[in-house]
């Protein structure tokens, strides 16, 4: 799951260096809304910058499907930030 440095970086700077659900801006991930073994690709659209503790839930939660497209809201709607708090619990 190796992403482009450089596509990494613009992916961070789009998200201000930031997570994208809490805004926290320590232990940064760059993360596939389509995963890759889902055919997802490494491309800007398709990527989202999390904190690792949202990065971990997003991998662990029963709702992946969920996250899947509330992500995909996120960045393709461009939805504010907030609309995965309900989500997190």
């Amino acid at each position: 799951m190796n992403i482009e440095k450089r596509i990494k970086k613009i992916v961070l700077e789009r998200e201000g260096y930031e997570c994208r659900i809490c805004q926290s801006t320590e232990k940064l991930h760059v993360h596939h809304i389509k995963p890759k073994g889902r055919k997802g690709k490494d491309c800007i659209e398709n990527l989202i910058t999390l904190c690792n503790k949202h990065h971990f839930k997003v991998h662990t939660t029963l709702t992946y499907g969920i996250w899947i497209n509330r992500l995909r809201q996120l960045i393709l709607l461009k939805k504010p930030k907030m609309s995965l708090i309900p989500f997190i619990k």
